[in-house]
This record gives C-alpha cells, structure tokens and sequence, in this order.
C-alpha cells in the first residue's frame, strides 16, 4: 500500500546510479557523480538492443571512480551500458544508458497499423488521413483498420493478424485510436499470491481482480485463457473475473510481446469541457504540430516526487538524467512549474485515486489549467487502472501530452529515445522486461498485464525541421532530383528515398550523406510512377551521447521512362550492391539481372570459411532482397552470388559491426 510524504524522496534517487555520455574524440566516456562510497562500481556493455545477456563484467571500478572510458567503440555503432554500485554480493544502485558517437540513421521501413473506432473516425478524417500522410514522410508503412464499437477483444485481435498479413515485411507498431474495445486479465489478489500492482488487495482497498490489458493485443502467439479465475472479491464489478465471460486469466505475459503497442483513447472523460471528438482532434493537431517542429519542449525535465520511503520515481530519475543530464532535471511542484515554463518531460507521483495524485493534481486541474509539457510519467494507486471515469492516466492526454505511462509499478525503460528511439520500444521493452533490467521489485509487477502505454507509441523525442519543394524529372534514363534546403541551421545533410512497391521499403539511394541539394538516380530502370522522398539529418546531443535524427519527408511522384535498348552503364548495373554497409547483419541486396532465375548467396570468411547460405529468386529487371543474416563475428566477409551452375555472378565484401 501506498504511503503519502510531502518531503522530496530519497529512495528513487538511492537507487539510480545517474549516468551521463560524454564523446571525447572517438570515444566514450561514461560519468557518474561522486560519492563516498566504500564498495564499487560494475560496467557491463552489449551492442545489441535485442538481446537480454549482458556477458561478462568489462571492468569492476573503485567506488571513488566516476567514469569510465570506452575506447573500444565504432563511430555511428550503438552501445548500452549498464552500471552497477555493488557492495559485496549486494547491488545497491544500477544505471543505464543507450549511447553512441554520431549512431547511424536506421533505415529500415518500419510498420503501423492504426485501428480507429468507428464511431469516430468519419469526423476526424482529415486528421487522421495526415497522421497516415506524416508517417509514410517518416519512412513508415501506415494503414488504418476501423473498429466497430462494442466488438469482442478476439476480434479487435483477428484485425490485427489481418494487419500483420498485409504489409509486404511484418507489423512492427499498433495505435489504438479512440475507445477501441479494453481487454482484461488477471486474477490479481491478496488471496492469489499475486496482489494487485498498487498493493489494494481485499480489506484494503480491494482494487483485485481483472484489469485493463492492452499487452494482449501486441502479444500474437501468447495463450491467452478464460476458464480458471474466478474472482469476484473487487469492488468494482468490471474488476470481477469469472470462467466463460471474456475476461482473461492471466496475470503475467504468457509470452513476450511482439508488436510496439499504444493507445489514445479520451472515451469517458466529463471532467473535460469539451467532447471526446474534440479531445481527440487537439491531441492530433498538437502531434502534427510536435512532428513538424511548431509544438517545441524546452529541452529539460521535472521530478515531483510524494513518497519518501519507495522507489516509483527512479523511473522518472533514470530516464530523464539519460535524456538530458542530472542538472537539467529538477525536483519541482508537477502543475505550478507546468503552468509556467515548458518542459519536455515531467514526471509526478504520490498516493492515489482514480482520479487524484496527492501532491500533483486531480484530473480537475488537467482539465482546466494549460500545462506545457510533452510527455508525462505519474504513479500512484488506481490511476494505473486507466478504463476509468475521469482517469487520471489519460488526463494528460487531454491537455498538453502526447505520452503517459504509469511509471514505477513497475520501472519502465525508454532510454532508448535518448538516440533516437521510439516510445513505443521502451514500452514494449518495459513490459517484457522480467529481469534483462532492474524492475523495481514493486509488489512483483515487472511483466505483469497492466504495462500500458498511453500515447502515439511512434514518436521520437526530437524531429528536425524538413527539407521542401522536392522536384523530379525523368531523363535520359536518370531521375533528377533538386529540393530546397531545410530552414534549421544545424542540419547537417539529406538522405534520398524511392518507395519499393514490391519490397514494401523505403529504399536509400545515397550511401553517403548529401551534402547539397540535388542527386540523381540512376538505378531505377523500371518505367512508371515513383514515390522519391528527402529527409533532412541533423546531428542530436543528448546526455547519452550522439545520433542522426532525421527529419519528415518531403517527397514527389514522377513518371519514369526507362529505355533499356539503350543499355545505360548497363554492365555497371549488374554488379551486386550492398546497403548499408558496414552493417550489423541486416542489409539491402541490389541487383539488375537479365532474366529470371534463382540464385545462391554465399557467405564467406577472409579464410574461405562457409558462414551463411540462401536462395533467392531474381526476376528479370531490379532485384531488392532484405537479408537477416543470423548471429555472425564482426568482420569483413566476402558475399557472392553464383548461379545453380556454381558459375559467380556477382561478388561483393560485406563489414559486419555490431
């Protein structure tokens, strides 16, 4: 259970070990204030943001050190970090950082299938059709799924399968917009040894049973029952969970979710003057307007923590230093700040309601101050229960933010947007999070079904200002192509897409950054309508260390003309590309063949040693082939492509990096 405090906690702050990236040349250097502390200090690195093993300890550090100095890094290569303060066997703090020098733009097409509810959508078609129209100018594929009201969760479920089916790569990311149908699951109980995240169980409270369960939508091959729980000791009847009545039975994940999940959903919200129409349409102006850099946060954060003697807040620490650094995060009263200077984070906590957090506001205060901030954390009791009259947890959304999550019960990981990152990742991270990295130990609730986030999970934390006035002429069997330079001083280049309709990816033409404002392509010989699109890029500094944001598309149709009897540097066209390269086991195979036929890629070390091997069928004219090696050293390789006569086609070296 909950306890109140009005003084500034210090358990958070105990707990977090408060990590900053410093680059200094092409290094990393890792710092952390200084203590007097007698024990010390383990850094553990990996280079996957996909794996959970963290391998052995790179160095164990005195506690006096406040740094720790990474010379073994690769310019545009991303990093985590993780630091432990250890005394004996015990931990006593851990920190975490995503870092990296200049990390490279990540070009791989992601998916988004956004399920509207239909009893909303026809009045906000414009703005959703511009949601569709910015984030296909962000390099995604977005299609939009309208959902009947009062449906069964299994068919909300059946749509998303569907959605996964028709993108031509699989379904990364899903927005639930508007009062899309609410799972449940659980049997959260005193008397079922798992007690409900906020610690109410039956004589306290009694917030037991069933809760809101977003996580079974991004979960696609989870077995989700309805036939064991039956309790019926919470307060609320919705709470109640019985066999056969379409509540679920799990409390934990059955499986590791899939999909990068998150919901806008402003249903049920009277507190608030205007109507749930209107509530959704503000918050998606103002996502459009964050997008295109009019909505701007003053880069820095706020901590208003209510409890003393618990942990929630080392969510908000942990995170916000990794964005901004420790001095640009400051303990502060959640709504008289909010009210009078911008921040682009805030997070609050203290005891709860519903409806209230004690020593931060009431969902009444949400609906009539005007705050001025992005993104919110909160916790408290009840709250996280978000399918609520007034709920607090959604109540930012109706105001100034664009994300909210429940953060502390338990911790939550979105460090990731530090270089570049989406939101949604860290929520999918934090709710498949069992262990990989520290969960808070709050009531037990690390993978439990009620990690939710509330919010667009597609947005970054920064987005530079686009380029514009793309042109595009077909000729002599080239595309040229000429824009007019972004308006942001600190854009550093561009980046040149064409939209691959049969791959289903936005394909980088240019293998360096532009640096002026005009490419030509000459690597599209087939004829007809092509989508061609620039981003801008520029160079963010965060406190984790550096990366290449890129900005909104702006892009153009142009009708090609290939003549392939002129056999324009036809030769040069055959030979293999590979793109990215350096990569990290995940690459673009390009070629232009002259008929159809399958081929063998080959994988070889320097050595002549087998590592990998596949087939693929190459029609005749322009191949693309997306290729996901399995785990491979880093190094340089030899890939070939050879006929079924063993005859080599194409040969090309490949770096892999991690």
């Amino acid at each position: 259970m909950f306890l109140s405090s009005s003084s500034i906690g210090q358990v958070a702050n105990d707990q977090v070990v408060f990590m900053e990236a410093v680059i200094i040349g092409d290094d990393i250097q890792i710092n952390w204030p200084q203590e007097n502390w007698t024990g010390n200090y383990e850094v553990y690195r990996r280079t996957s943001i996909d794996t959970s093993d963290w391998g052995p300890m790179i160095v164990n550090l005195a506690g006096s050190d406040t740094s720790y100095l990474d010379t073994s890094v690769i310019v545009g290569q991303e990093y985590e970090y993780r630091v432990l303060k250890t005394q004996t066997s015990s931990t006593y703090a851990l920190g975490y950082l995503r870092s990296g020098i200049r990390k490279e733009v990540d070009d791989k097409t992601m998916n988004i299938a956004i399920l509207v509810d239909s009893a909303i959508g026809s009045e906000l078609t414009s703005e959703i059709d511009r949601l569709v129209y910015e984030l296909i100018h962000e390099g995604w594929n977005a299609k939009v799924y309208s959902i009947p009201p009062g449906i069964d969760v299994t068919e909300v479920k059946d749509t998303i399968y569907e959605a996964y089916f028709d993108f031509d790569t699989k379904l990364n990311t899903v927005f639930l917009l508007g009062h899309i149908p609410v799972p449940y699951s659980g049997d959260y109980s005193g008397l079922s040894g798992t007690p409900p995240p906020d610690g109410h169980v039956e004589g306290s409270g009694n917030h037991t049973g069933a809760w809101p369960a977003d996580v079974y939508y991004a979960d696609l091959d989870g077995e989700w029952t309805d036939f064991t729980v039956n309790r019926i000791t919470g307060n609320s009847s919705r709470h109640h969970n019985v066999p056969s009545d379409g509540k679920f039975d799990q409390t934990r994940l059955p499986n590791e979710v899939e999909l990068e999940l998150g919901r806008v959903d402003l249903y049920d919200m009277p507190e608030f003057s205007s109507s749930e129409i209107e509530l959704l349409r503000a918050y998606l102006n103002r996502n459009s307007n964050y997008r295109n850099g009019v909505l701007i946060g003053e880069r820095r954060a706020l901590v208003d923590n209510n409890f003393s003697s618990l942990n929630l807040a080392s969510t908000g620490w942990h995170n916000l230093v990794s964005f901004f650094g420790r001095d640009k995060v400051q303990t502060a009263d959640y709504f008289t700040e909010l009210k009078n200077g911008s921040y682009l984070w805030a997070y609050g906590c203290g005891a709860g309601s519903y409806t209230s957090c004690s020593g931060v506001g009431r969902t009444s205060d949400f609906a009539t101050d005007s705050l001025n901030n992005i993104f919110s954390i909160l916790a408290g009791s009840y709250f996280g229960d978000w399918d609520s009259r007034n709920n607090l947890l959604r109540a930012p959304l109706a105001n100034s933010s664009l994300a909210c999550f429940w953060g502390g019960i338990p911790k939550w990981y979105v460090h990731n947007m530090a270089l570049g990152g989406t939101i949604g990742w860290g929520a999918k991270a934090s709710q498949n999070n069992t262990g990989d990295r520290y969960t808070g130990n709050f009531n037990g609730s690390a993978n439990e079904v009620h990690i939710a986030l509330m919010g667009d999970p597609s947005l970054r934390l920064y987005y530079p200002t686009a380029a514009s006035n793309l042109t595009a002429i077909s000729a002599n069997n080239y595309v040229d192509l000429n824009w007019a330079s972004s308006t942001d001083p600190t854009v550093v280049g561009y980046n040149v897409y064409r939209y691959d309709s049969v791959q289903g990816v936005h394909l980088r033409l240019n293998d360096s950054i532009l640096l002026g404002n005009d490419f030509k392509d000459k690597s599209n010989r087939k004829s007809g309508n092509h989508f061609y699109m620039v981003r801008a890029l520029r160079i963010e500094q965060t406190a984790s260390g550096s990366y290449y944001a890129p900005s909104a598309g702006t892009s153009v149709v142009v009708n090609h003309k290939f003549d392939v009897s002129t056999g324009l540097e036809e030769q040069a066209l055959r030979t293999m590309e590979i793109f990215p390269n350096p990569n990290k086991g995940r690459f673009q195979m390009r070629l232009y063949n002259e008929q159809s036929e399958t081929l063998k890629a080959r994988l070889v070390s320097l050595n002549g040693q087998m590592i990998w091997t596949d087939e693929f069928k190459f029609e005749a004219g322009p191949n693309n082939h997306i290729v996901q090696l399995p785990e491979t050293s880093e190094g340089v390789y030899i890939l070939n492509l050879e006929s079924t006569s063993g005859t080599i086609r194409s040969q090309q070296k490949i770096v892999l990096s991690k």
